[in-house]
């Protein structure tokens, strides 16, 4: 399918599917310089749909990361006023929120771990409170990935510029399930009703613990799950307005959080992972009563070190995340894509970090204090782990030891 035609279905998905916008709406994109081409269609796609008005934020992921190599450290917290006012106003006009997301990783590529995480926290300390609003489902926002030349060329470098552009929105075309023919919203719309199935039962059991097990990979980690925890999956509920939504797309995930003091065992990290630029493979990790007491990897164990040292809670899981092995993006690639929305939804993850409030019951409503009380883990980072295999099984077992198989060879058993 001619390129044009793909980015066209795919502002369609992203905007009936995604965002579920309609008339007098307004709506801010975030994206990076170059995606421009479907940007223009993007706009066009949602003013079909007659939204009121649209905002479109452009970033140069490059000047960004020169800017905060030569600031000092004391400045970093500036790098984020405009973007903060913006925010705030957008936050005030209840304007929904479109993200695009390119190559993830290339703005802390060899940059020092202290200023990265200076800037992260910066931009927290200024924006997280006004991201509340669509974290919490009170606005809607959707984050999509959508391809640029710099970061087709780095996945595919023995094709040309132009091959590797094309192949990296074909394969997107293809996680997000868009024939060629037809309404695409309305075809993703089913595979999203199946998934929401798969959460409806796993609430139904009530599951205590989760067995995951690999003979392959050696992983036997046992995961113990908040008494009141919840699964979810991408589709999203406004909580003032009742509309649906995907909070991401694509959305291959079925999701809960974890007891943070519940995990015990060794887990393998089947694929390689990206952190600030740096590739690495061959992750393990064990686990003493939640907490990572022991880690190693085949490369680059120097650039994991900080993440699970980051804060006083990084280093135990706020995440846990089902994804079939049929619908794995890893069939698409052995390397992770350096996308956050997509190796996340790569394969069955664990991760690091914090937990989702929605996946405790009222846990939107309640303050870090709380949650963490529930078990729900409250750290200032969230670092995916991918773990699936080919052999891959878990076993939920309820407070009662009833024990029934959740996923066999990779694939829900149910």
């Amino acid at each position: 399918m001619q390129k044009v035609k793909m980015m066209k279905k795919y502002a369609d998905l992203l905007a009936e599917e995604g965002l579920a916008s309609g008339p007098k709406e307004d709506v801010a994109i975030y994206a990076d310089v170059e995606m421009y081409g479907f940007v223009r269609y993007m706009v066009g796609e949602l003013y079909k749909n007659r939204v009121k008005h649209v905002v479109v934020h452009y970033t140069d992921q490059s000047l960004l990361r020169q800017e905060l190599i030569n600031t000092p450290d004391t400045r970093i917290p500036w790098l984020i006023h405009d973007e903060e006012q913006g925010l705030e106003d957008e936050v005030n006009k209840h304007m929904s929120r479109l993200v695009l997301l390119g190559e993830s990783y290339m703005t802390y590529k060899r940059m020092p771990n202290d200023k990265a995480k200076l800037y992260r926290e910066a931009r927290e300390n200024s924006l997280g409170q006004l991201l509340d609003s669509y974290r919490k489902g009170d606005i809607v926002s959707c984050y999509a990935p959508v391809p640029t030349k710099s970061w087709a060329k780095a996945l595919y470098p023995s094709l040309t510029p132009s091959q590797s552009y094309d192949r990296l929105w074909e394969n997107i075309y293809g996680i997000c399930q868009i024939e060629d023919e037809g309404n695409p919203a309305l075809s993703y719309h089913k595979h999203i009703v199946e998934l929401n199935r798969k959460a409806e039962v796993l609430n139904k059991y009530h599951f205590e613990s989760l067995h995951i097990v690999s003979l392959a990979t050696k992983t036997d980690l046992t995961v113990s799950l908040p008494i009141k925890h919840l699964w979810h999956t991408a589709y999203k509920e406004e909580r003032k307005s009742g509309f649906k939504y995907l909070a991401t797309i694509p959305a291959e995930r079925v999701y809960t959080s974890p007891h943070s003091h519940g995990t015990n065992g060794v887990v393998h990290i089947t694929q390689p992972v990206w952190i600030q630029g740096s590739k690495i493979t061959g992750i393990w990790l064990k686990f003493d009563g939640g907490k990572v007491i022991a880690f190693g990897s085949d490369q680059g164990e120097e650039s994991l070190k900080p993440i699970i040292q980051y804060d006083d809670f990084s280093f135990r899981l706020g995440e846990v995340s089902l994804v079939s092995k049929s619908l794995s993006l890893a069939r698409l690639k052995d390397d992770p894509f350096g996308n956050c929305i997509l190796d996340a939804a790569s394969a069955v993850t664990i991760a690091l970090g914090n937990s989702d409030p929605e996946c405790f019951e009222d846990g939107i409503n309640m303050d870090a204090t709380e949650l963490r009380s529930h078990g729900l883990n409250q750290s200032r980072l969230r670092f995916h782990l991918p773990i699936g295999s080919e052999d891959l099984t878990i076993v939920g077992e309820t407070e009662e030891g009833k024990k029934t198989t959740v996923f066999k060879a990779g694939e829900w058993a149910f």
